[in-house]
């Protein structure tokens, strides 16, 4: 995301946790050569840096086979929201904030409210999504969420085709709100649902839904590429 966002134009912030091994050094260089700031992330001593293995799944009759992903989270695993409140820099409306759930709840959570008092756009990556699914306070200082098809059927317990689909940002935004008024929160838009259907394009659900199509261009390689689309969406809401 990071990168895609820096490449995209953007001037980027990325603020996370490497283990101390050569795994660490090498992927804080890889992200600086690209432009992208690193000196908010931490180092976490005797542990070692998160890393993800890409497998292909089992193909069945003519659908195509599908990325899995395997993660160790290692040194992700380590980051508190003391990491992310000495890290962070100061934030205004001017600025988009991404969020992914590869480092624990808690510090997701501490960064999303940080963005937030400070107007920052918010938008939240949620994977790998939660067995439990995400609480009403992650929802609720979101401006935009951006799952894939299967992580909002987990999220929604619709499929993203179903015409009932639009009725589920209207619940979470009425959740978000019942959260905003009991805690004293800032109010502000709610959030909207960006749903990436890879070949498919992506569906937009807010107010209404709304089907926007993928360019249609010759596959190398789709390892990342909701990432990439997560950088990019921050980077054109920044810029």
């Amino acid at each position: 995301e990071a990168v895609a966002a820096a490449r995209a134009g953007a001037e980027v912030f990325f603020i996370g946790a490497f283990g101390d091994d050569a795994f660490g050094t090498a992927r804080r260089t890889d992200l600086e050569k690209e432009g992208v700031d690193c000196s908010g992330c931490v180092t976490k001593k005797r542990v070692p840096s998160g890393v993800a293995l890409i497998a292909v799944g089992e193909r069945h009759g003519s659908t195509k086979a599908e990325n899995l992903i395997v993660v160790a989270p290692g040194a992700n695993a380590k980051l508190t929201p003391q990491d992310v409140r000495r890290g962070m820099p100061k934030l205004s409306i001017r600025d988009t904030v991404v969020c992914s759930l590869e480092v624990p709840l808690e510090t997701v959570v501490h960064a999303l409210k940080c963005a937030w008092r400070a107007g920052a756009q918010v938008i939240l990556n949620p994977a790998p999504l939660p067995p439990e699914g995400l609480s009403p306070e992650i929802l609720g200082h979101c401006h935009f969420v951006t799952p894939n098809e299967t992580e909002f059927e987990s999220l929604a317990g619709l499929k993203i085709n179903d015409s009932r689909a639009l009725e589920f940002p209207a619940r979470v935004r009425r959740g978000a709100r019942r959260l905003r008024n009991g805690r004293n929160i800032p109010d502000g838009p709610y959030p909207d649902f960006i749903v990436t259907c890879g070949r498919n394009g992506v569906r937009y659900l807010g107010d209404e839904m709304r089907t926007l199509p993928a360019p249609k261009v010759k596959a190398v390689d789709t390892v990342g590429a909701g990432d990439c689309f997560n950088g990019c969406l921050a980077a054109a809401l920044a810029l």
